[in-house]
């Protein structure tokens, strides 16, 4: 009996990771692709490991529920250049576009892709030629949008988003630095 349960444990154990990674792997596989504008956002954590923290130009609708934290539905979809468009999807409303699940903390919603994870080596450096290419992108004062010098790809499938390539200057950061060392 003890074997058994033992077994069961263990599979519940290795299952669950398993089941993350697959989701993750199915997002970046079938999901559809979306831009995001990236903005300066401020680096400093040195508790939470190497990463690229970001924060965006696309303008987040804000909550209606000031009072707590909250679930909402966000709805996705493309401007003309593949950059996404977000508003909140109210209840009983029916979707026209993509949706993923967000928080609400006081009005302020938070999208589930706000940092880039990558080699703990690089990240540094390319959070430094993050932070120098959204210092130079400049918003056209007619039409409000910004230079695309600095962007994060998202896939999105079946409700759930994944930051698949961050683009600096029309090339994946990981591409730039490569280039950058030769």
């Amino acid at each position: 009996m003890r074997i058994l349960l033992f077994a069961i444990l263990a599979l519940v154990q290795l299952g669950v990771p398993l089941s993350m990674v697959a989701r993750y792997e199915s997002v970046l596989a079938f999901g559809n692709e979306y831009k995001f504008q990236c903005a300066p956002v401020d680096p400093v954590d040195h508790l939470r490991g190497r990463y690229v923290a970001l924060g965006f130009r696309t303008p987040i609708p804000a909550s209606a529920d000031y009072s707590r934290v909250s679930a909402i539905k966000i709805q996705i979809k493309k401007d003309a250049d593949g950059f996404a468009l977000l508003s909140i999807l109210p209840n009983g409303a029916t979707p026209e576009g993509e949706i993923i699940d967000c928080s609400s903390r006081w009005g302020r919603v938070q999208l589930p892709f706000d940092k880039y994870f990558m080699n703990e080596n690089q990240a540094p450096e390319a959070e430094a030629a993050y932070r120098s290419a959204v210092r130079r992108s400049v918003q056209n004062p007619q039409t409000g949008v910004w230079s695309p010098d600095c962007y994060l790809v998202v896939k999105i499938w079946k409700g759930y988003a994944v930051g698949s390539s961050l683009v600096i200057n029309g090339k994946p950061v990981e591409e730039l630095l490569r280039e950058k060392k030769h």
